[in-house]
């Protein structure tokens, strides 16, 4: 006895449930989906589109077909433009939308039909609660296909399987990335802490300035250099084991060149800002500065 088109669906989002906890970005599920609901609805091609903010479009993701994975020629597509009728009944219906012949069919944009060479087509709206969160477009390339209800009945159960994982995804997604932004945070706090400290100590025993930048550029494992206020380099430090790229952003030649006056001169009165990378006058690292006054004049450095 045949399976209903729900248990169906359920079976064939197995995978995708397997899928869920492990994935690292958001485009492996959706590989994983457009996989198995092409096996699911007997489709050799599917593309997969996530909506773009709050707008009733959908940009490409992924596209799978028999002959491979197009996923950077889709990336260029949106779904849901005023000419994609089929999009546009399918987000508003919530249903999926069957197009038996898509060269005579109004509904479709030409150009597109065109270009995917698209001779019949299914249109999917992944549901989520009140939200359309995607699109999942199925067909044969260069041949028709004899979409049936029920085949869009099962392929509209697992879409909606499939959007509540997206949705669950992302979240999981977003918020792994505010944690490792937290944990990167309290690194940097703990770092600027120990920095603060051995500096404080070298201070209070009058070590000269070269032991106190040498220390800087140990703790902070990068080179640095103290600038007087004419551009001329005062003292240089190496952390450990380090190349020999020294901070040049400050050098009389790289300050005087528009790009660098530019930069420094919208940082003016900071405490601490970055600047660069700046290719185009060969500054191909990132200066981190930190002006310094002493006795009225001001000096700079580090990177």
């Amino acid at each position: 006895m045949n399976e209903n088109p729900a248990s169906r669906a359920v079976t064939a989002f197995s995978a995708v449930a397997a899928e869920l906890n492990r994935v690292e970005n958001v485009d492996d599920l959706l590989v994983t989906i457009a996989r198995q609901i092409s096996d699911l609805v007997g489709v050799d091609r599917c593309s997969v589109f996530l909506r773009d903010g709050r707008e009733e479009l959908f940009r490409g993701c992924v596209s799978r077909a028999s002959d491979g994975v197009h996923d950077a020629e889709i990336r260029h597509c949106v779904a849901g433009i005023p000419a994609d009728r089929v999009t546009r009944e399918a987000v508003r219906t919530r249903r999926p939308v069957i197009v038996a012949n898509a060269r005579s069919d109004n509904r479709m944009v030409k150009s597109t039909v065109r270009r995917w060479a698209i001779r019949s087509v299914m249109s999917v709206p992944m549901v989520a609660g009140d939200e359309t969160v995607g699109l999942i477009m199925l067909d044969d390339a260069e041949r028709q296909h004899a979409f049936t209800e029920e085949d869009a009945e099962a392929a509209r159960c697992f879409a909606e399987l499939a959007a509540v994982a997206v949705a669950s995804a992302q979240r999981r997604l977003e918020l792994s990335s505010k944690l490792a932004v937290a944990g990167r945070q309290v690194q940097s706090l703990r770092r600027a802490t120990a920095v603060d400290e051995r500096l404080t100590e070298l201070v209070l025993d009058r070590r000269p300035l070269q032991d106190l930048l040498g220390t800087l550029a140990d703790l902070l494992m990068k080179p640095c250099a103290i600038f007087d206020g004419e551009g001329n380099r005062v003292v240089t430090a190496l952390p450990e084991g380090a190349e020999d790229a020294v901070p040049r952003l400050l050098e009389p030649g790289l300050a005087r060149s528009p790009e660098v006056s530019r930069a420094l001169a919208e940082h003016d009165g900071s405490r601490v800002f970055v600047v660069g990378p700046m290719p185009q006058v060969n500054l191909l690292r990132r200066h981190v500065v930190a002006p310094v006054t002493l006795g009225g004049d001001l000096w700079a450095g580090w990177s």
